[in-house]
């Protein structure tokens, strides 16, 4: 049976089932399973370097969670033979989702006027104007997964999109 390991937080109950019989996944492995694993499932903020690689020798390949491999020694992998696969689309709801919730949160005023909740002074709210989404124009820089999709959801709040 072979290892692999989560780095950085990686729920199992999301992994193994997706692996199989002949892999055991490790949401928090200890050294001695870094060193067994044979597959490094790995998060955005974790960095892999040439120490990494190190403390892995039985290692066969690193799948990240997403598609940026910056934090990722890539000449290391490619000079050991270890590729470095990506997930493609798998955050892609997430980050569009991500980004209408900021638009939101200026739109709507959202901190100051929570703030006004917290202490009392709701009377106080005209000094924050609030705005809408319905029929203002959002333009969108890049439009390829994420873009389409912050598109599709900002329609659904009767926006006008431009892109470019």
């Amino acid at each position: 049976m072979q290892i692999i390991v989560g780095l950085g937080p990686v729920e199992s109950d999301v992994v193994q089932p997706v692996l199989g019989d002949d892999l055991v996944f490790i949401e928090s492995p200890t050294d001695t399973e870094i060193a067994k694993a044979a597959g490094a499932i790995v998060r955005a903020a974790f960095v892999f370097d040439e120490a990494q690689f190190a403390k892995m020798p039985n290692l066969k390949v690193i799948a990240r969670t997403g598609v940026g491999t910056d934090l990722v020694d890539l000449d290391t992998a490619a000079r050991k033979g270890i590729p470095v696969v990506i997930t493609p689309g798998s955050n892609t709801n997430a980050v569009a989702e991500g980004a209408i919730a900021h638009a939101l949160h200026l739109t709507k005023r959202l901190g100051p006027l929570t703030d006004l909740v917290k202490s009392g002074r709701w009377n106080e709210r005209t000094k924050y104007p609030v705005g809408d989404f319905e029929s203002k124009t959002i333009g969108i820089v890049g439009f390829g997964r994420i873009g389409r999709q912050v598109a599709k959801l900002a329609t659904a709040f009767g926006m006008n999109v431009l892109a470019y």
